[in-house]
């Protein structure tokens, strides 16, 4: 079995990992696409123990995934192609390996228009801005939201859910990215680079940060008077989860820790009937993953997510 795995402080690419065989319960998927993500080296590492819990695996990397079900469980059939995620909080067995067992709700059949990269670009994604604009920001209709990095990963998933919750929305992006985002439904783009974040003086309901470049210090004086800013990672600045900081009544703490197959179909049925459009940004084969991270270092270059390819599409 094709993985990359995490041992003396260094990702490595290896097929003769021993195959993945599931729990009761459990689908086997052969995964196709995985995407990467800039924190999966910290991940892997253990940095971020307290997000994704302690993992000592030979594979500790990989969020969200597109494959075939290769043993099935409950409504999944073998030869279903799913899209989902890792459960990262219960020991998940991650997504950067050819064959990963999964609980049925953290899957779901994903559109026949898409191909298997740009299905990998979703789960994870889209659920962490789903669950970051509706449940966590609980946005109203004609509410206004900034999303601070908008033309990367996450940010064009951001700007088209908002549009179809009814939300106002702006954006801070890299240079040249203003016609894109306003496209998918931003009404103004900040580049961030000719821009300051103290120099804004519009305000917002909603401040969701994909970046997790800003502690609440930079951003309360873009905040409405009940605002609410939603941070990727709650935990990269720990001082602003303080029961008694000045943050503690605007900041929202954001993570996915449970299976939510209705979402991945709600976010299934918006690619099939063409409300969202996926960005995938380049493709990998696995055992050039090097290529791939250094892909994501180019912050301001890319749109949408790197993905690498565990195995072929038959």
């Amino acid at each position: 079995m094709k993985g990359l795995t995490f041992e003396n402080d260094a990702f490595s690419f290896r097929d003769d990992l021993p195959k993945n065989k599931p729990d009761t319960g459990e689908l086997l998927v052969k995964v196709v696409s995985a995407a990467v993500y800039q924190d999966d080296e910290a991940v892997a590492r253990g940095d971020l123990e307290e997000l994704a819990g302690r993992h000592t695996a030979p594979v500790r990397s990989g969020f969200d995934f597109a494959g075939i079900v290769e043993e099935p469980a409950e409504d999944f059939a073998k030869g279903d192609r799913v899209f989902g995620y890792v459960d990262i909080m219960n020991n998940a067995h991650w997504a950067h390996q050819e064959f990963v067992p999964i609980r049925p709700d953290c899957v779901a059949r994903f559109p026949s228009n898409l191909s298997f990269a740009e299905a990998a670009t979703i789960p994870m994604a889209g659920m962490t801005v789903l669950k970051g604009l509706r449940d966590v920001a609980l946005a109203a209709p004609g509410e206004t939201v900034l999303v601070i990095g908008g033309s990367g990963a996450l940010g064009p998933l951001a700007i088209q859910f908002a549009k179809i919750l009814e939300l106002d929305v702006a954006a801070m992006a890299g240079p040249g990215k203003e016609a894109l985002l306003t496209s998918l439904g931003a009404s103004r783009v900040y580049d961030y680079r000719a821009t300051k974040m103290a120099d804004i003086t519009e305000s917002y309901d909603i401040i969701l940060d994909l970046s997790t470049q800003y502690a609440f210090a930079d951003i309360k004086h873009l905040l409405s008077e009940n605002g609410r800013f939603v941070p990727a990672n709650p935990f990269k600045f720990p001082e602003d989860l303080a029961p008694d900081s000045e943050a503690a009544n605007h900041i929202r703490e954001l993570l996915i820790v449970k299976g939510e197959t209705a979402d991945l179909d709600v976010m299934a049925d918006w690619l099939q009937t063409g409300k969202v459009k996926t960005f995938v940004d380049s493709v990998f084969p696995a055992e050039r993953f090097a290529e791939a991270f250094a892909r994501l270092e180019e912050r301001s270059h890319f749109v949408g997510r790197v993905i690498l390819n565990f195995s072929d599409q038959s």
